[in-house]
């Protein structure tokens, strides 16, 4: 009884802030609190490996986690742009992120996504970067993508991506792969 009365709040308070959703999967803007879910998924060892800067710090004070999450949330706000969280649709729990986030000197908007170790090989990266890419209504995205990160490469290419150059791309300081 209890847990239905989560979902139900859940569901309810994630729709009223444009949370996207399919059968299995929701994807939903980040709010002020959801900094322990930013620190949960910065704390996996594949998004330290991928998704951070070579020298970026491998943990944040919790002060620092709830600016994040506070930048995302104001984010989210202001128009597609924002990095989401991916949650299962039955229970909430965040398995991941994804979203769109402009970085200065690079072609296009981003493509940002990583779902956590322990839900991989299930085809939740696939179906919410989908489910994304759906509701962005026609904008055009880009992804960089470090060379070595094969799995990441295969979703792009799955979702019709090209790679379409080298780029360097200035937070993470690195030459990768650029796909549209």
């Amino acid at each position: 009884m209890q847990n239905d009365l989560f979902k139900e709040d859940f569901h309810a308070m994630a729709a009223g802030q444009e949370a996207i959703a399919n059968e299995r999967l929701l994807i939903k803007p980040f709010k002020e609190d959801d900094w322990i879910n930013l620190r949960l998924i910065r704390s996996d060892s594949g998004f330290r490996r991928y998704m951070l800067p070579a020298n970026a710090p491998s943990s944040l004070s919790e002060e620092n986690y709830k600016k994040r999450a506070i930048e995302f949330a104001r984010a989210a706000t202001q128009g597609p742009c924002a990095p989401r969280l991916i949650c299962l649709k039955d229970s909430g729990e965040v398995i991941g992120s994804c979203g769109v986030i402009e970085t200065a000197n690079m072609p296009l908007p981003e493509l940002s996504f990583f779902i956590l170790t322990a839900y991989r090989q299930q085809g939740y990266c696939l179906e919410a970067v989908r489910l994304l890419l759906k509701s962005l209504n026609g904008l055009k995205v880009g992804a960089f993508v470090n060379p070595e990160n094969s799995i990441s490469i295969k979703v792009l290419e799955r979702l019709g991506l090209k790679r379409v150059s080298s780029i360097y791309h200035p937070i993470f300081d690195s030459l990768g792969l650029w796909f549209e």
